[in-house]
């Protein structure tokens, strides 16, 4: 299975790691990681609005809840914190290109990277200070 299909099956689903050895016995039968709850969907809802990707407005419902900080497949956890609204374009996008997420701290919002460190910039986004070169945040 490609990496990337693996990858978008991950942001949605449930998986059971089994372990077999050489004759068919199970090893290791390792924890079940979990789909985005109800609960937390709302909460991410409530917070993203909207599809976060820069430029996009697409609405909740066209979305889905993208393991946006650590992807799982890479071990990060299903919460609020690491989940952000991405709709089905952008999730794919997201996931296929090397697009890097992280929180805006002090100024709430996503900050988005593409594969070679450059900022993808969303217009009528605040400006980030941290992605202007100033470390302290003193503008």
């Amino acid at each position: 299975m490609p990496r990337s299909l693996f990858r978008r099956l991950a942001c949605d689903s449930a998986v059971t790691r089994v372990v077999f050895g050489p004759d068919g016995a199970v090893l290791d039968v390792g924890r079940a990681h979990r789909t985005v709850t109800g609960q937390m969907r709302r909460a991410v809802m409530a917070r993203d609005r909207h599809c976060v990707y820069p430029s996009c407005d697409q609405p909740p419902s066209r979305c889905e809840v993208h393991h946006a900080v650590r992807h799982w497949a890479d071990g990060g956890e299903t919460s609020v914190a690491n989940g952000a609204l991405l709709c089905y374009h952008h999730h794919d996008l997201v996931d296929t290109t090397g697009v890097t997420m992280r929180w805006r701290e002090g100024v709430g919002g996503w900050a988005f990277t593409d594969r070679h460190g450059r900022t993808i910039a969303d217009p009528a986004a605040p400006a980030d200070p941290v992605m202007l070169g100033d470390p302290g945040g003193t503008g």
